[in-house]
Order: structure tokens, then sequence, then C-alpha cells
């Protein structure tokens, strides 16, 4: 019987690694009987977000296009038995709202499941607030932290009980980033053992080095002052253009990633990490005991070590008086140029 097997996410799990993977060695899996769907994708994207981001939008009539593209791939092919698609966008997306979009390739008689890789609370919080800083974004950690528990971000097992309530307990798998969790300690490989894929007697070759990085506190702190400095001399309230944004913020942390030897990876202050623990403590013991079986995120969450006491995108608190300045000068001649390059449309 041909299955769909659909990668959802989450965030920061590895997701650009494990979709570069499938796209670079699709004839290869091709060939072993596991076809990643070029439909809702074309052959220069590696992932299913356009898919995704078009689920998301409440309120609008859903293009059906790409779901009976799909749904006509699995049918034409005489030779695979496991399909896959993967967005990360996807678990933002209602499980009813992608269900519902999946009817064409149910009509095939094609079984479908869902696979979710999950970041333990505290570390996920920390290196999506990362990811969201690169790009511009200046809300202050304990806001981020308030409005993402308002929306749900991170409630892994409430997230579970929603999609095995949809698609059935036994066609949904969450899966625990923890490199110690994960066969041969990577995603890629994990994942491909999840689809049945004996990576241990065929050659793996691993993805593009090209994934998703999040920078160090001291190379995000100079980021969020370039940030700052640029939307000061832009003077408008409005909003740099989204890919405008993302371009710029990939471009800042290959940049001055490289200028902050021994970076420490941002991590949750003190105070902001005692309120991560009140609010998904609850969430982890119950994903641990329903789920997993084993006390893994609640093990996970009590053990993190926070940084440093308060928040702080001061490069001077971080990297000391004088690096600090020089780091807040750059940033100013940089945001400055940023506006310029933005205004002409460079």
């Amino acid at each position: 019987m041909k299955t769909l097997v659909i990668h959802i996410g989450c965030h920061k799990t590895g997701t650009t690694s494990l979709q570069n993977y499938l796209h670079e060695n699709s004839e290869t899996l091709k060939s072993d009987g596991i076809h990643y769907l070029a439909a809702g994708r074309g052959k220069r994207i590696s992932s299913h977000k356009p898919m995704a981001i078009d689920l998301q939008q409440s309120g609008k009539q859903h293009d059906r296009g790409p779901w009976r593209a799909a749904a006509d791939e699995i049918k034409a092919s005489e030779t695979s038995e496991i399909f896959v698609m993967s967005a990360e966008g996807f678990c933002l997306v209602e499980p009813d709202i992608l269900h519902g979009a999946l009817r064409d390739v149910a009509d095939t008689g094609t079984a479908i499941k869902v696979v979710c890789y999950v970041r333990p609370h505290a570390a996920a919080i920390a290196s999506l607030f990362s990811q969201t800083a690169k790009f511009g974004r200046q809300t202050p950690i304990s806001d981020y932290i308030k409005i993402t528990a308002r929306n749900n971000l991170f409630r892994y097992h409430t997230q579970y009980t929603q999609w095995s309530a949809i698609f059935g307990e036994e066609n949904v798998s969450w899966r625990p980033y923890i490199k110690s969790r994960l066969t041969g300690g990577d995603v890629i490989e994990d994942y491909l053992a999840e689809l049945g894929y004996d990576v241990e007697n065929k050659p793996f070759k691993p993805a593009s080095d090209n994934s998703n990085v999040s920078p160090g506190h001291g190379a995000l702190a100079q980021i969020a002052q370039i940030w700052r400095f640029a939307k000061a001399a832009k003077g408008r309230k409005d909003e740099f253009e989204p890919d405008f944004r993302i371009r710029l913020g990939e471009y800042l942390i290959s940049e001055i990633s490289s200028l902050h030897a021994n970076d420490q990876k941002f991590r949750l202050p003190a105070d902001d990490y005692a309120s991560v623990v009140e609010l998904y403590h609850e969430d982890a013991s119950l994903l641990d005991k329903q789920v997993f079986g084993e006390p893994i995120f609640e093990k996970a969450l009590l053990e993190y070590e926070p940084g440093l006491d308060t928040f702080t995108m001061d490069p001077r608190d971080i990297l000391g008086d004088k690096t600090g300045e020089q780091a807040l000068r750059y940033a100013k001649i940089i945001g400055e140029v940023i506006e310029l390059s933005e205004r002409s449309g460079k």
C-alpha cells in the first residue's frame, strides 16, 4: 500500500538540512522506493513551503492545484511505495485543514502519516527567538515568551493530541530532537529510519551545509543593533520587505558570526527561563508520560542552563566595553547603509 509521510516540522529541528538532503538525493531515494514529491515545490525548491503558507492563510480559498498534482504524482508512480512531503510550516496549520487539503491524496487509497520533530522547550524558544531577531524583529524575549505561549507554539503535548485526533494516533509520530535520541545522532538518518530506509547498509550522502544557523549571543546583539539603527535611519513605521529582511539576515549572520570568536549561543536569561519552566513543565511531563514513555523533555527543561541574569541586546554587556563600543559603531554604519540599499531597491 502506498503511504504519504508528511514531515511537518517543527522549526529549528534540522528541517533545512533534512529538506536539502531529500532534494539533493531525490533520484537515489526514488530508486529505493522513496519518492520526494515534486508537486508543490518544483525542481529548484527543497521544501513544500508554498503549500504550507497557503494553508496558514485563514478566511481564504486555498489553492487545491498542488494537492491534486501530488495525488496525480502518487498515482503515476509504479515503483515507489513511500512518498514524502516536508515543510516546517505545516506544524502551524490546523490539523483538520491539512487533513481536508489531503482529500485528493486520500481518494487514491494512499495512507497518510505525520512526523514531527520537537525540540526541548527552553532550547526551542531560545533558538527560534534568535532566528526572529536576526531577521530584524525587536520583540523583547519576555514578550516573545508570552506571545508564543498564547499561540500554543511550544505546547507539544497539546499539538500531539490535536494531530492524533484528526489523523489517528497510529499515524502520528512525535520525535524528540535530542542528539542522543536520534538514529545515528542525526535528524536525517532518523527520518530515513522512520521511512523504513536501511541507512546502515546503503550510502548516506550528507546534505549541503547551508542550514539555518542560529547566531551566538554577541553576534545576535550586534545584528539587533544593526536593525535598530537601520530602522532609525528609515525614519518611518513601516517594516522592511520580508524578502529583504530574510536575505539581509542570512548575509549578516554569515559575515558577523565570523567576527565573534568563541561566541556563546544565546541562552534564556534566568528570569525568563523561570517563566518558561512555569509555562511548560506540565506539557513536558505529559509529553513524556503519554508520548515518549520516559522522562526526556521534563529532564531537559529542568536541567537547562540559563545565560545572563537579565535580557540584553547591548553588545557592551556581552562583549565588554571596548569591543562592545566598536560593535555599536559598526552597527550604526551598517544600519545606515542598509536603509540606503533598501531605499534604492538593491
